[in-house]
């Protein structure tokens, strides 16, 4: 078994590691600074000035686009892996509102999340659409434990939220 790791997962991971390296010089720049300073050092000084600065200002925005960017795969998830294709629907099974789901699958439209599908502001029809879209499978995942799912060529966990590929 092979999981998948989708543009939207890297995206994912790409956004959580800037947060936490925007959070660690923040920590790491203020003793540099202390250190510069007394030891008349200035080259550390103002890498620790540098560190303070974009770690001061950067961390928030990154946690925040990085919470984005999770609310967006959760969005393509329910699309891709439960079918989900109505905005309304997928507001009231994320418990977001209308409003937020249309922009998150607009969004995940337009960075290519989700292909495939055409988008009239309330409805995703795909344009072609698959035989068999949902078929179970009594395979256990391998992270959790729980009964996987099969959904358009990927296995899925519902319990854990992963998606793996089973290789033949």
């Amino acid at each position: 078994m092979k999981k998948i790791r989708t543009s939207i997962d890297k995206d994912k991971t790409k956004s959580l590691i800037l947060a936490i390296v925007l959070a660690v010089a923040f920590v790491v720049g203020i003793p540099l600074i202390i250190l510069g300073a007394k030891n008349a050092l200035w080259f550390v000084m103002t890498i620790g000035i540098i560190f303070v600065v974009f770690g001061f200002y950067g961390t928030h925005m990154a946690f925040v686009h990085f919470s984005n960017v999770v609310g967006i795969k959760r969005v393509v998830d329910a699309v891709l892996i439960e079918g989900i294709n109505n905005v309304t629907s997928i507001s009231r099974q994320l418990q977001i509102s209308p409003q937020v789901a249309k922009q998150r699958v607009t969004t995940a439209i337009q960075k290519r999340y989700i292909m495939g599908y055409i988008f009239d502001g309330e409805n995703l029809v795909e344009t072609q659409p698959k035989q068999n879209k949902k078929k179970a499978i009594s395979n256990h995942c391998p992270n959790c434990g729980g009964k996987m799912e099969s959904f358009d060529g990927y296995d899925f966990c519902p319990y854990c939220n992963t998606r793996f590929k089973f290789e033949d």
